[in-house]
């Protein structure tokens, strides 16, 4: 799996099989052939607006109102493995524990899980 920086997954065919079911409804699948594979590309609809779990008392934006760090309401994402919000202008892919767990058991790689909620991107601090 491999995320780009415009809040897409790429899934090969082994990862789509072990993510898909828990991914469904949760966003489009868009089938795509790379070197001659079958892949995919996801493309989360879900929005942390649209469940109301954007928590604003702990979202943070520095001095010239750039965002620095998000926060989200855990209780609303409950049932939502995979989310995106419009505070990064749907950059960043957000995720429950419950799936960063599922894609280490399945032992895909090409992701790169943080706690770190700053909006910047992984490495690059």
């Amino acid at each position: 799996i491999m995320i780009d920086n415009l809040g897409h997954l790429y899934f090969s065919k082994q990862a789509y099989l072990a993510c898909a079911s828990a991914l469904n409804g949760m966003g489009e699948w868009l089938p795509v052939t790379h070197q001659g594979s079958k892949a995919y590309v996801f493309n989360p609809l879900t929005k942390a607006e649209d469940v109301n779990a954007v928590d604003s008392d702990n979202t943070q934006y520095d001095e010239w109102d750039s965002l620095k760090r998000v926060a989200f309401l855990p209780e609303p994402l409950k049932s939502t493995p995979l989310f995106k919000t419009e505070l990064d202008s749907f950059r960043g892919i957000y995720c429950l524990a419950e799936f960063k767990e599922a894609v280490e058991q399945a032992q895909l790689n090409g992701l790169i899980f943080t706690d770190d909620l700053s909006d910047t991107p992984p490495g690059m601090n």
